[in-house]
């Protein structure tokens, strides 16, 4: 019920982010403990509200979200519209006012309307949503609230309900954004056992697609060593390089992956050291990452094609981080994804290091998943690990893929 109250007065919320405010640091403290446990959220307070606030309250209040506004102001018109005014004009897609005034048969509640009143004319001079919501539900009345509604402030009864109510409307509101459903493209019938790729050939396939992959050349074998270096400056490669032994399906238990080759030297000698059954793949270091993932996708026989991402590197098993949704997917649903990862705060930037172009890895992601859509079910497997996100760079340097026919591309 107040769900559909709140639909009614003041519609869909875009987001899940709530602003708080009570004359009581203990509802201040309840509201947000009956938040814990779902998708709202208190954002901090933006530079306009900490301005807007501290002009009205003055420096006795500790300002935050959820704000006590403490009782000293009450009853100053004024100083309870300005204060409910400043916390209205920040990022929140709904500000609640806590408020419980006392049985009517019992007691006189007009010592609460100035509340109230000064909660509408904030409502008035914002444009903001904002609802009226009490700790016990039968403590707002008909008479009480109807200025309230008809100034377009819905009077949630009861904090636990009316918090439910809020997500629910935001859940609504983020599902309507989302760009209409995209039906599954028609998949094609392959007969036969996919055939599984070499990595040179799935990152000529992924670089194909727009997805960025390491500078590269293959060499036939360890006496070719000057012949790689020519083909090194060929393809305007620099050091420091990677040698990688091809023909293996985990290539760091083989002992066939060599770091930081800085000179022709180190080169001949890695490649004198490594067993490689089909040849090398000399390609550019990719350094500076602050971030690796595996980016997957696979045709599951029940869900049809699932797009997996994890903390990527050698350790993703023992990381267990990682999170699946089916395809076709939306960029919003990437990106949610992508915030379920617990290593995900290392791509905003953690403890004073740079982040990434989250923008960039989103899009990218977008494109492996449009590519995988686009073959209608040549390819079974793609798997892209690590995936290294720099400050600059997002690049696919391990790649595995599968198909199940051979296509012009890889002749």
């Amino acid at each position: 019920m107040e769900a559909l109250k709140l639909a009614h007065i003041c519609g869909v919320l875009p987001d899940y982010k709530i602003g708080s405010l009570s004359c009581s640091g203990g509802e201040a403290s309840l509201i947000a403990d009956c938040a814990s446990g779902t998708n709202l959220t208190f954002p901090p307070l933006d530079e306009a509200q900490v301005k807007g606030l501290s002009a009205a309250l003055g420096p006795l209040v500790h300002l935050s979200n959820p704000l006590d506004y403490q009782t000293y102001i009450w009853g100053d018109h004024k100083v309870m519209t300005d204060t409910f005014a400043a916390m209205l004009e920040g990022p929140q897609a709904v500000s609640c006012l806590v408020l419980d005034p006392p049985r009517i048969d019992r007691c006189d509640d007009t010592p609460w309307t100035p509340a109230r009143d000064c909660l509408i004319e904030a409502v008035r001079l914002k444009g903001a949503r904002a609802v009226m919501i009490s700790t016990l539900s039968e403590t707002l009345t008909e008479a009480f609230c109807a200025p309230a509604i008809e100034a377009g402030i819905a009077p949630l009864m009861g904090l636990e309900d009316g918090l439910a109510a809020i997500e629910a409307m935001a859940t609504i509101g983020i599902a309507w954004q989302k760009p209409p459903f995209v039906p599954l493209p028609e998949q094609e019938t392959f007969t036969g056992a996919p055939v599984m790729l070499s990595e040179d050939e799935a990152k000529g396939y992924l670089s194909a697609a727009g997805i960025d992959t390491p500078k590269r050349v293959m060499c036939g074998d360890a006496k070719d060593a000057k012949d790689a270096s020519a083909l090194i400056s060929e393809a305007s490669m620099v050091y420091p390089l990677v040698v990688k032994g091809m023909g293996f399906a985990h290539k760091t238990e083989a002992g066939a992956v060599a770091l930081n080759i800085t000179d022709a030297g180190m080169l001949a000698e890695a490649m004198a050291g490594m067993a490689a059954p089909d040849g090398y793949l000399i390609e550019e270091m990719i350094t500076g990452g602050v971030l690796e993932l595996l980016v997957g996708i696979v045709a599951d026989p029940a869900h049809g094609p699932v797009l997996t991402i994890a903390e990527g590197g050698i350790y993703t098993e023992l990381a267990d981080d990682k999170v699946s949704i089916s395809l076709p997917a939306h960029k919003q649903d990437i990106e949610a994804a992508l915030t379920r990862l617990r290593c995900w705060p290392k791509a905003l930037g953690y403890r004073g290091k740079a982040g990434c172009d989250v923008g960039a890895l989103v899009g990218m992601i977008e494109g492996l998943c449009a590519c995988y859509l686009s073959a209608k079910g040549r390819i079974t497997e793609i798997e892209m690990n690590p995936v290294i996100a720099t400050p600059n760079r997002i690049v696919a340097v391990d790649a595995l893929m599968a198909q199940m026919e051979r296509d012009e591309w890889t002749s």
